[in-house]
């Protein structure tokens, strides 16, 4: 496929791409803002939650779940791939997202081949 034949799909999967971002990050502004104004409240419920679940789960079950839990975290250190897996999870966690200018070339790496059409 030609340059500038392959331009069109290209400016319609940012377009796709930049549409499903807008989506996504409306619907997380509004969770994010109920939760905020609810944080005193998500907290208690919380840990009332916690507490029926500690007061009425048996011991027996809580230890069955924390061997699932901790020997799945076990095996998944010991695999090749898991420690690759739990530092792009951290990563993820606990990278701050910048706030991007709309206005700002998108894909710099395709910038010089494809052009920036918008």
């Amino acid at each position: 496929m030609k340059q500038v034949a392959a331009r069109e799909p290209v400016r319609r999967a940012r377009q796709g791409m930049d549409q499903a971002e807008g989506q996504l990050a409306t619907g997380w502004r509004q969770r994010r803002e109920k939760l905020e104004r609810h944080r005193l409240g998500v907290l208690i419920g919380a840990g009332l939650l916690s507490g029926i679940a500690l007061t009425t789960v048996s011991p027996q079950r809580w230890s069955g779940v924390g061997a699932a839990v901790f020997g799945s975290g076990a095996w998944l250190a010991r695999s090749a791939v898991g420690p690759a897996l739990i530092g792009a999870l951290l990563t993820s966690i606990f990278s701050r997202p910048k706030a991007r200018d709309r206005d700002a070339p998108q894909h710099q790496c395709c910038s010089n081949t494809l052009g920036n059409e918008r």
